[in-house]
């Protein structure tokens, strides 16, 4: 069965901080969701589409190599040809 990927999640010293980056960088709003023992920022299209990208605060130190990263093309640049 295929899957498509609904968010890319990232464990944070400070998850709000980090939304307001992203939200900087994507130009999509952020938006606080509170669950009980689950509070995290999310960052989406205003149209719906995805993956999103979610921010969750944790309180452990990162102590190793960040093992997600996100290539960026600015809007109007063309993708490399493959």
């Amino acid at each position: 069965m295929s899957s498509l990927v609904l968010n890319v999640t990232f464990d944070c010293r400070d998850a709000g901080a980090v939304a307001r980056f992203w939200e900087s960088v994507t130009g999509h709003p952020k938006e606080l969701v509170q669950q009980p023992g689950n509070d995290h920022w999310v960052v989406s299209p205003r149209d719906g589409s995805l993956p999103r990208l979610v921010f969750v605060t944790v309180p452990e130190e990162k102590s190793i190599k960040n093992r997600v990263h996100l290539d960026l093309l600015p809007n109007g640049s063309l993708p490399p040809a493959s």
